[in-house]
């Protein structure tokens, strides 16, 4: 799930016995691109304006960058918060690094790609990206579904907002554990 996403496919190119993967939410672009694409949409959903989106956009591509080049982390950020980013460095950067098209063009098993059209923290267009990527490196057993009324965690939901994950009475969609365990079932009896 989202970034399982990401390691999933990579796993699949390294062992070819695997025999089938079921992605859920898995992002079609790169953390950073995604990480960018989410901070947008929370500063938006909480109001700001434009004056205020676009330098703390700036901001964090200015992070991204000094991590992807190994440059030290811009002065501005507190010094507590800059020891926590140095010490995740190296994860940060292969996320960074890591294309998620490129990957998925090599995964030859059967592949399943769910996506809740209400995702605000993967966007649904990241599953058609995905699945571009796997049919142009020749996989044709590729099945994708996007469900309409979903959420990034697969639950019904009007808003698709970060908030309604805790509530304590949201439930995984049954659609969506039918087609995972129908999907799963079959791909593995081969």
């Amino acid at each position: 799930h989202s970034e399982g996403g990401v390691i999933g496919p990579r796993v699949a190119v390294e062992d070819r016995s695997l025999h089938a993967l079921f992605l859920m939410a898995a992002p079609g672009e790169g953390m950073a691109d995604i990480g960018i694409k989410q901070l947008e949409r929370a500063l938006r959903a909480s109001g700001a304006a434009d004056a205020q989106v676009a330098p703390q956009i700036a901001f964090a591509k200015r992070m991204m960058a000094a991590i992807q080049s190994g440059k030290p982390i811009p002065d501005e950020v507190p010094k507590e918060e800059r020891d926590g980013v140095e010490k995740k460095r190296a994860w940060l950067k292969s996320e960074f690094d890591n294309d998620p098209i490129r990957v998925a063009s090599k995964v030859r098993c059967a592949v399943f790609i769910a996506q809740g059209a209400k995702d605000t923290q993967v966007p649904p267009e990241d599953a058609a990206l995905l699945v571009a990527a796997l049919r142009r490196g020749g996989n044709h057993n590729v099945q994708s579904k996007e469900y309409a009324t979903l959420s990034h965690v697969f639950a019904p939901t009007t808003t698709g907002s970060v908030a309604e994950y805790s509530d304590p009475n949201t439930k995984l969609s049954d659609e969506f554990l039918v087609d995972a365990t129908t999907f799963l079932s079959n791909a593995l009896k081969k």
